[in-house]
């Protein structure tokens, strides 16, 4: 069959497309048991996995990072594990490598699985497909001849390590490194703004809508230098991040005259360009951040519906639930109320918006005031029944003591 020309196909891209989900791990009950385990477990389903510990580029490149950007630790304390770092083909798509790669968020129990693609010389139809690959069947072709789709390799793995996987939350984060011909983010942002939705809403008939939508949804969100534009939509998140770029490169020179003469060399991180999707400039931890505290504050709100239902109508289980689910519901408040607003923190409340954290977080505010009424309802009904017994048994004890005064008084 003749390949067809599809229109606007006449711009190419390299960079990189993950596939983001986020879930819990463990059941309530299984959670402290397996947590500790987890380690073992992963080593013992995949023998070949890298550790963040363990000799990697990749992890190196995580590690650059973090020490740059979050030197005093992240705001979730987390571990990582690459489970494939392969060569990789798709039938139509430009993909070359595939990192999949497991990270646990052992005191949130969360769990965030990655399926990272890098491409070359992709173009904008290609781009589009790639963004449906979440979700509709497309193989990725492995050397020793294994087919899997993204879904199958989500499957796998949650099968293979017995994850709970319940409360999931998909995100997309797209990083592109050369646009075409062009190499100024200022140009791109005034003449690609179809081309830009297409790409970060998966959306085939991008070079049909009108200029003025599309200007709408591509609205940048967070630059820090002249050769970068982060933008958000929904759970999508789009980084242009032109690394060879004119402007990047006098950017790199500015560097390594500076950290010459003040620190003995350039900082390693600003030349970095990792293997995996927003690892640049810390997007990856921001979005993750935001994506860890929506994935809890779903899992609080789907509770709540089943919390409402189990009632046992036994005092001391209903009480320690309904503590138990308020800890929580504190926990995850505090949590996103104490982000540090550095710099990154703009980036962070970035994200907070796009994925409309705020209305959720007031709605756990609210659900915390009812539960804190609940329980002082509770604590009152309890001590209204316990007076209410112990004044039917002090009635009890007065007719029986009147009782046996009479009895004494006037016999049978």
């Amino acid at each position: 069959m003749t390949q067809q020309t599809i229109h606007g196909d006449d711009v190419t891209f390299d960079g990189k497309i993950s596939y983001i989900l986020y879930f819990t791990l463990f059941p309530e009950q299984e959670t402290e048991q397996r947590m500790g385990k987890l380690r073992q477990e992963v080593k013992a389903a995949y023998p070949d996995v890298l550790f963040e510990d363990d000799a990697s580029p990749i992890f190196q490149d995580f590690k650059t990072v973090q020490e740059f950007l979050h030197g005093g630790g992240l705001p979730f304390d987390c571990w990582r594990a690459l489970l494939c770092d392969a060569p990789v083909r798709m039938e139509k798509a430009a993909v070359h490598r595939l990192q999949v790669l497991f990270t646990a968020f052992p005191e949130i129990n969360i769990g965030k699985l990655t399926f990272n693609l890098q491409f070359q010389d992709a173009t904008t139809s290609q781009m589009v497909y790639l963004h449906h690959c979440n979700g509709n069947g497309a193989k990725i072709l492995f050397s020793n001849g294994t087919a899997l789709s993204v879904k199958e390799m989500y499957d796998q793995i949650l099968m293979q390590l017995r994850f709970y996987g319940k409360h999931g939350q998909l995100a997309h984060l797209i990083e592109l490194n050369r646009f075409g011909s062009l190499e100024d983010i200022a140009v791109i942002m005034a003449q690609e703004k179809k081309r830009m939705y297409g790409i970060i809403s998966g959306d085939e008939g991008w070079n049909h809508i009108p200029e003025h939508l599309a200007a709408q949804r591509i609205q940048p969100d967070w630059s820090s230098r002249d050769f970068v534009e982060f933008i958000t939509f929904g759970s999508n998140f789009l980084l242009l991040n032109l690394i060879d770029s004119p402007a990047a490169r006098r950017y790199r020179d500015n560097q390594t005259r500076f950290g010459g003469s003040y620190y003995g060399g350039m900082n390693p991180y600003f030349a970095l360009n990792p293997a995996v999707a927003g690892v640049n400039h810390g997007i990856i931890y921001a979005v993750e951040l935001v994506m860890a505290i929506k994935t809890i504050a779903h899992r609080i709100l789907e509770f709540q519906a089943s919390f409402q239902k189990s009632r046992t109508g036994n005092f001391r289980t209903d009480i320690r639930r309904t503590k138990d689910y308020r800890r929580e519901l504190i926990s995850t408040l505090n949590r996103v109320e104490n982000i540090d607003m550095t710099e990154l923190g703009e980036l962070e409340k970035v994200i907070l918006t796009s994925q409309q954290i705020t209305p959720i977080i007031d709605k756990i505010k609210y659900l915390l005031e009812l539960l804190e009424s609940e329980l002082d309802l509770m604590y009152q009904t309890r001590t209204n029944t316990i007076v209410n017994i112990l004044t039917v048994l002090g009635l009890l004890l007065t007719v029986g003591g009147t009782v046996i005064a009479w009895i004494d008084v006037f016999g049978l």
